[in-house]
């Protein structure tokens, strides 16, 4: 139960952040979270024979991880100790909604208007990819690595049984594709991202194929968000220097407008 009280904290605070960070009516930033998930969940019916080339590849690694989800097991927890433990569970921070929403707020309230405006896409990154996140573990019902009951545990529909998939790591890796794209540290921001859900697997706390497809997921969620703010971007570029006809009372007039 306290772990569900976390995440509707979580929820609530997040619902918080977004209205802190738009700059629009909340209407609107709530309507395009709505927009996306309308996107995610119609995905399929705009794939095409080109996407085959990232479904096949990513539908066989994750068949082949899931298969092997009790043998990676072992072997990690045979190296297991305290100590690393204790270190695992700090890097875990990284994908705790807590600690992301807490650091955009401080990019919100120290950064300039391009921080502030990557900012909000990465809020509502974090809203979706938490959001689709706990749907699909209710859904799935899948027990945990530490409960015992193996990785083919799959009950269906459970607010108990929730390892499918992992929440910190589809957090982590939505944030990672958001801010490396835009600031071109991709180098540095999926590594972290990695470690965030290694640390969900040492402390057994997710399968491997858990933090698969969630790293899976969080970079597809992460994507889009970057792609509309590039959208956006280039649209007020385009609006720097364009000539427009405006009426003055009946007279029209030609202007040239231009942004610096």
């Amino acid at each position: 139960m306290k772990k569900y009280k976390n995440k509707m904290k979580s929820f609530f605070l997040a619902c918080a952040a977004i209205l802190l960070f738009s700059s629009y009516s909340c209407a609107d930033t709530f309507s395009e979270v709505g927009n996306d998930f309308g996107k995610i969940f119609t995905s399929p019916l705009r794939l095409d024979t080109s996407d085959l080339l990232y479904i096949v590849p990513i539908g066989l690694t994750g068949w082949a991880v899931f298969n092997n989800d009790e043998w990676i097991r072992e072997k990690v927890q045979e190296g297991y100790n305290d100590k690393t433990g204790k270190v695992s569970s700090v890097i875990t921070t990284l994908g705790d909604g807590w600690f992301q929403l807490s650091t955009l707020s401080l990019v919100f309230a120290f950064g300039g208007d391009k921080e502030k405006s990557v900012a909000k896409e990465s809020v509502k990154a974090f809203v979706e990819a938490g959001l689709l996140g706990e749907v699909v573990k209710m859904l799935s019902g899948r027990s945990r690595p530490d409960s015992g009951n193996g990785n083919m545990d799959f009950t269906g529909p459970s607010f108990t049984k929730d390892s499918f998939y992992s929440g910190h790591t589809t957090i982590a890796f939505a944030a990672a594709a958001v801010w490396g794209a835009e600031y071109h540290v991709e180098w540095l921001t999926y590594p972290l991202a990695a470690l965030v859900g290694l640390t969900r697997i040492y402390n057994d706390k997710h399968w491997t194929s858990d933090v698969f497809f969630g790293a899976i997921t969080g970079i597809l969620i992460g994507r889009m968000h970057v792609i509309h703010y590039d959208e956006q971007r280039k649209n007020q570029d385009n609006e720097k220097d364009a000539w427009r006809v405006i009426l003055k009372g009946n007279q029209p007039y030609l202007v040239y407008n231009y942004r610096f």
